[in-house]
C-alpha cells in the first residue's frame, strides 16, 4: 500500500493542532491552511484509490481519469494563487520556489505518462508499460508527500509570520476561481504563465476535447447504467410474452412484479435505493394501469354486468394517476438525497396511499375481475375495434386468448409516465403509442448510442465533489470555497 494511505500532515513544533484536520487553529493562517488541506485531500484520495486498485488497467484508469487531473488542477492552483502570495511575504520566496519545483517534477511525470497512453487503449497500457506506470505512481506519491510536508511546515511558518497581511477568505475565493478555470492536464505553457486566464482557458478547452476523444477510446466505460424505469419495463415485457398467455396469468404476473417492487421499497435503506425503487414502482404501475384501462375495461364495458366493475377499475386507475402525477411533480429535477435524505411526511404519505391503492386493487382483481372474466363466453371477448381486426386479421380468433394477446401487446407499447390526456382517453391506441415514444426518448436517452457518442461519460470535475450529471460523487471531497 502507498504511503499516501498512512501519511498524516506534519505541523511546526509548538503549534496547537486541530485533531480533525491536523492543522493549526489560529484564526488567520489556520483557516488558510484548512483551505489548502481541502485541495490536498482530493489528490490524497486519488493516490489511495490508484494504489488500492487490484488490476493494472484499474491503476492506469485512475491515474488517467482522476489522479492526473487532480494533480494538474492542484498544481495550477498552487502556481497561480499560493506561490504569488508567498513571493510577496517575508521569507516566502524560497518556499514558493520549492513548491514550483515540485509542480514541475509532477508535470514531468504526468507528461511521461501521457506519452505512454497517447493513442493507446486503456487495456493495452499496463501490459506493455506496467513497470514504468508503477514507477510514475510511486514518484508522484513521493513528490506529493514532500509537498504536503512543505505546505504544513514551511508554508505554515510563512503564513503565521504574516498573519495580519493575509486574508484567507480572499485567497480561498481566488483558489476556487483558479480551480474552476484550470486545465485538467499538464501543459508547459500553463506552467510558464500560471496567472494568465487566456492561456488557462485555451488549454482547458483543449483538455475537454481530449477527454471526449479518450472517452471514445475506452478510457471511460461507455455503458451507462440502465434506468430504473427501463428495468421495470423489461420485467413487465418478460411477463407479457409468457407462452401461452392467459388473462389470469398476465394479471397475476403484473401484480406480482409490482408487489416485489413494493417489497424492494420497504427494504431500501439509502436514499438512492429508495429513489430507484420508487422510479421502478411508478413505471410498473403506469404500465399496469394502461393495460387495465386500455384492454381490460373496454371488454368489461361491452359485456352484460361488466360496466359497474369497469367503472370501479377506471376510478382506481384515475386515483393512482393523480398520486403518480403528484409524485412526478415532487421528484422532477430533484436528487435522491433531497427526496429521501430526511423523513418527509408528504412523501411518506403519498407513497403510502399509492401502495394502499394498489393493494386494494390487487384484492379486487383476484376476487372479482378474474372470476368475472372467466365466466364471460368466448364469443363475448370483442371490443369496438374487433370489427377492424376481423378484416385485417380474420384468423385471430376469439376467447380469453385474444384478450391475453391484446394485453401483452398493450403492455409492450405502454408509456411509463402519467399523461393527463391519456388518462382521459385510456383506450386510444394513437395516444398510447405517441406517449410511449415520448417516454421512450426520456427514459432511454442516457442509454442511447447517439447520446453516448455525443456526450460520452467523462471523469468528474476535480475538487468539486459533483459529477457531470449533477449528483454528489461519493469518492470525492468537496473543496472549501469551491
Amino acid at each position: 500500500m502507498s504511503p499516501a494511505a498512512h501519511r498524516s500532515p506534519e505541523v511546526a513544533p509548538g503549534e496547537p493542532v486541530d485533531g480533525s484536520s491536523g492543522f493549526p487553529v489560529e484564526p488567520g493562517p489556520g483557516r488558510l491552511q484548512e483551505l489548502l488541506a481541502g485541495y490536498d485531500r482530493e489528490v490524497e484520495e486519488s493516490l489511495r484509490q490508484a494504489f488500492g486498485s487490484d488490476t493494472g488497467t484499474g491503476r492506469v484508469r485512475v491515474l488517467h481519469n482522476r489522479l492526473g487531473r487532480s494533480i494538474a488542477v492542484h498544481d495550477a492552483v498552487l502556481a497561480s494563487a499560493l506561490c504569488p502570495l508567498l513571493d510577496d511575504l517575508p521569507g516566502g520566496q524560497p518556499v514558493a520556489d520549492r513548491l514550483r519545483r515540485g509542480c514541475e517534477e509532477r508535470a514531468e511525470l504526468l507528461e511521461r505518462f501521457a506519452k505512454l497512453t497517447r493513442g493507446v487503449a486503456a487495456t493495452n497500457v499496463y501490459p506493455v508499460s506496467g513497470e514504468e506506470v508503477e514507477e510514475i505512481l510511486h514518484r508522484l506519491d513521493a513528490s506529493f508527500g514532500e509537498h504536503r510536508h512543505d505546505e504544513t511546515a514551511r508554508v505554515a511558518e510563512v503564513l503565521s509570520a504574516a498573519a495580519t497581511s493575509t486574508d484567507p477568505e480572499v485567497l480561498g475565493a481566488l483558489m476556487a476561481a483558479r480551480a474552476k478555470r484550470a486545465p485538467t492536464r499538464t501543459h508547459r505553457a500553463v506552467l510558464g504563465r500560471p496567472r494568465s486566464a487566456l492561456v488557462s482557458g485555451v488549454y482547458r478547452m483543449i483538455d475537454r476535447t481530449s477527454e471526449w476523444v479518450d472517452a471514445h477510446h475506452g478510457w471511460v466505460d461507455p455503458v451507462g447504467p440502465v434506468s430504473p424505469r427501463r428495468l421495470a419495463l423489461l420485467e413487465l415485457r418478460r411477463q407479457a410474452v409468457m407462452s401461452p398467455p392467459t388473462v389470469r396469468g398476465l394479471l397475476g404476473a403484473y401484480d406480482s412484479v409490482i408487489a416485489a417492487m413494493v417489497d424492494d421499497l420497504g427494504k431500501a435503506r439509502t436514499a438512492q435505493e429508495k429513489a430507484d425503487a420508487v422510479h421502478r414502482l411508478s413505471a410498473a404501475m403506469v404500465i399496469h394501469d394502461s393495460v387495465v384501462g386500455g384492454a381490460v375495461c373496454p371488454l368489461l364495458e361491452s359485456v352484460p354486468g361488466g360496466k359497474l366493475l369497469a367503472a370501479r377499475l377506471r376510478g382506481e386507475c384515475h386515483q393512482r394517476a393523480e398520486l403518480l402525477s403528484a409524485w412526478q411533480g415532487l421528484s422532477a429535477r430533484r436528487r435522491a438525497e433531497d427526496l429521501f435524505g430526511a423523513p418527509d411526511p408528504e412523501i411518506d404519505g403519498l407513497l403510502g396511499r399509492l401502495v394502499e391503492s394498489f393493494e386494494g386493487h390487487e384484492r379486487e382483481e383476484s376476487l372479482e375481475v378474474v372470476p368475472f372474466l372467466e365466466r364471460v363466453p368466448d364469443e363475448a371477448y370483442r371490443t369496438k375495434s374487433s370489427m377492424l381486426e376481423d378484416v385485417m386479421w380474420p384468423w385471430h380468433g376469439q376467447g380469453p386468448a385474444l384478450l391475453a394477446l391484446r394485453m401483452a401487446g398493450w403492455a409492450r407499447s405502454a408509456p411509463t409516465r402519467v399523461h393527463p390526456t391519456l388518462v382521459r382517453h385510456p383506450s386510444s391506441r394513437v395516444l398510447r403509442s405517441c406517449f410511449h415514444l415520448v417516454d421512450h426518448f426520456s427514459d432511454y436517452w442516457n442509454d442511447s448510442v447517439l447520446e453516448r457518442w455525443l456526450l460520452p461519460p467523462r471523469p468528474g470535475r476535480p475538487f468539486s465533489g459533483v459529477d457531470r450529471e449533477g449528483g454528489n460523487r461519493p469518492d470525492a471531497t468537496a473543496s472549501p470555497g469551491a
